[in-house]
């Protein structure tokens, strides 16, 4: 293990090196690039700096020249050139020759120098050789001075020429560049030369880069030629952070290897142990399918994490079906009006795990749709940490009492059946009642008017002189009379409808709600709607007639299912909300569909307002009468958000009223 750790290391170290090497190389080019790049902009500064020097000696010449055509006086001239000598400093001497008769010039300055005079005359000579009819820079006299070289500009009219003497030393200024350039200004590209500085830095000791760049003036009459060379020195590349570069990559790249290395290793050890624990699991998991007990587990979400043989069997379910599914949804309890309600056993449960067993004569609904009896109990998981991390529910069919409990829950069945179309029974009575009420309260005004309107013609006839007067008012009396008689029955009938006695008896709002879920039970899973029941815990009991406050709630479930049949499944959702203050209890039910449309929602609870195509609109007007006559109230509104909520408010019983502080 060792050695190969030092191979590993050895390996890295040397492929650290060639990369290392590569990135410092090219970091180098960068470097040289740059000098480069920096070098070639300094002397495109120069050329440009000199080409305007050159166009301002061109521009005194012409001025000189221009003045002399005027006609302006000698010292007007020389108080002209002592101003651009002034100005222009790289002018060294300005001067004037006169051109006589005999080829004899006698030249003035304008203003004073120690120019020699017989470099003077040898000016004169070189431009008289030359064709001064235009600007034109003449011999330099580099060789002679080197250490002040000067050049001379010059140009010539019908009376004199004009000679402006440039210092080389001002027209190229040293400062005005690095000193590691060598530099040199010339008249042409093999010409003489005007002027020449060596850089101050010496040959580099490594074969490094060399920049050269050659660059001509852009006066048209003096297109002198500047050359410049510059090598490049070892100082300008960045050893010391190539060198840090180099160390601290090798310092990772080992570091690196040694974590890489352990990784492996790890990666090995973990290979190892989930084989060993692979086969652990295999066992573990025989064990489980050769058990002939159901088992089902389920994580602590209560999703399904394992069926065995037997549990699908049980269930009529495969494994991969039911595998990830929520525990709730496959173990599907069936609980009769008169047994132990089952809804809240898984809930009960997760808030305090422990083992618990199934109530006496539970039945599981199988996947064919089948009743089983069954017994046996759900047992919480913990993790090594002690924490919950599933529960597994152990359970068994009874074959012996199959029978026996058919006929219980066939007889639990019938029940059902019987209790809805009891339920079903009062809600025609009292439908047929609240019709009976609204037909009173609408044909009473017009019986009366019918009265009105007989009485009125019995007065009229009364008055006028007619010979069958008689027989016309035996006929309007009889009308009369059957219309006060219909009056009669239909008050009669309004009276008995309104002063129908009340069958008061404590309720326990749980178990009343879970017989409604019971009996809607059918087509909600018909429907593939889910009834959530949200109750506080607790007693939450009232007083009134049991049956129809059962008929309320199951009137506003069933209005309800009709709002969310048409939704997606996720929105077909109804939930029961059970919440107890301090002297009333509230049940909500809530849905999560279209709301109550504007138009209907102000006459909610009128009689024979609907929103249903074929609804009477006597239902809310029934439900709400019903409250009414228990003392307590119902209410409907939509949810911001969506859907509506129908709210029943009920008197808690007056031995279980608690009074909250003022």
């Amino acid at each position: 293990m060792q050695t190969l750790a030092q191979r590993f290391h050895k390996f890295a170290l040397i492929a650290w090196l060639i990369v290392g090497l590569g990135l410092c190389w090219i970091w180098g080019m960068v470097s040289v690039s740059q000098s480069r790049g920096a070098f070639e902009q300094e002397i495109r500064i120069l050329q440009r700096v000199l080409s305007q020097r050159s166009e301002q000696h061109e521009a005194v010449l012409s001025s000189l020249i221009a003045l002399e055509n005027s006609k302006v006086a000698k010292t007007t001239l020389a108080d002209f050139a002592n101003q651009m000598r002034s100005r222009y400093p790289q002018i060294e001497l300005i001067e004037n020759c006169t051109i006589p008769v005999q080829k004899k010039f006698s030249c003035s300055r304008f203003n004073p120098s120690n120019l020699e005079p017989a470099l003077a005359q040898q000016a004169l000579d070189a431009t008289l050789k030359l064709d001064l009819a235009q600007p034109v820079a003449v011999s330099s006299f580099f060789k002679n001075f080197p250490e002040h070289p000067r050049f001379v500009l010059s140009q010539a009219t019908k009376k004199s020429v004009f000679i402006v003497w440039i210092d080389a030393n001002r027209y190229v200024n040293p400062q005005e560049f690095s000193k590691d350039v060598n530099l040199e200004l010339r008249t042409s590209l093999a010409g003489n030369i005007l002027f020449q500085r060596l850089g101050t830095l010496a040959q580099a000791n490594l074969p490094l880069p060399q920049f050269q760049l050659t660059k001509t003036l852009g006066s048209s009459f003096q297109p002198f030629v500047l050359s410049a060379k510059r090598q490049f020195q070892t100082r300008e590349l960045p050893l010391l952070w190539m060198t840090f570069f180099l160390l601290t990559g090798a310092i990772l790249s080992w570091w690196l290897a040694r974590v890489l290395l352990l990784t492996r290793v790890a990666q090995l050890e973990r290979v190892k142990a989930e084989l060993a624990l692979g086969h652990e699991r295999a066992r573990a998991q025989g064990t489980v399918q050769a058990v002939s007990e159901s088992l089902v587990t389920c994580d602590r979400n209560g999703k399904i994490t394992l069926l065995n043989p037997a549990a699908e069997k049980l269930l009529v379910l495969e494994a991969s079906t039911g595998l990830g599914r929520d525990m709730s949804q496959v173990l599907n309890f069936r609980a009769t009006l008169g047994g132990q309600p089952l809804g809240t056993f898984l809930a009960n449960f997760w808030q305090k795990p422990q083992v618990m067993d199934l109530p006496e004569g539970t039945t599981l609904l199988s996947g064919d749709q089948q009743a089983i009896l069954v017994e046996g109990s759900l047992s919480p998981l913990y993790d090594l940490q002690g924490q919950l991390a599933g529960a597994v529910l152990a359970c068994h069919a009874l074959g012996s009492f199959r029978k026996r409990m058919l006929e219980a829950l066939e007889q639990s069945e019938r029940r059902v059946r019987e209790h809805e179309a009891m339920l079903a029974h009062v809600g025609r009575v009292s439908t047929l009642s609240e019709i009976a009420a609204g037909i009173a309260h609408e044909l009473n005004q017009p019986l009366t008017a019918i009265l009105s309107q007989n009485q009125a013609s019995l007065r009229l006839l009364e008055e006028e002189d007619q010979t069958n007067h008689s027989l016309i008012r035996r006929s309007l009396n009889a009308s009369a009379e059957q219309a006060r008689r219909a009056s009669q029955i239909l008050e009669r009938l309004r009276a008995h409808v309104s002063q129908q006695p009340l069958q008061c008896e404590r309720i326990d709002l749980h178990q009343l709600i879970e017989n409604v879920r019971v009996l809607t039970e059918h087509e909600l899973l018909e429907r593939g709607i889910r009834l959530e029941k949200h109750l506080e815990a607790g007693l939450l009991e009232v007083e009134g007639d049991s049956i129809q406050l059962e008929q309320v709630l199951h009137n506003l479930v069933r209005n309800a299912i009709e709002a969310v049949a048409g939704l997606n499944p996720d929105q077909k959702i109804i939930q029961i909300l059970g919440v107890k203050y301090a002297n009333t209890i509230q049940i909500k039910v809530r849905d999560f569909g279209h709301g109550i449309s504007p138009e209907v929602l102000p006459g909610l609870f009128t009689p024979f307002v609907s929103s249903k195509k074929s609804g009477l609109g006597l239902g809310l007007s029934l439900s709400q009468t019903l409250a009414q006559s228990m003392g307590g109230q119902l209410t409907g509104e939509n949810i911001d958000s969506s859907g509506a909520c129908f709210t029943l408010t009920l008197p808690a019983l007056a031995s279980e009223m608690t009074y909250a502080p003022v």
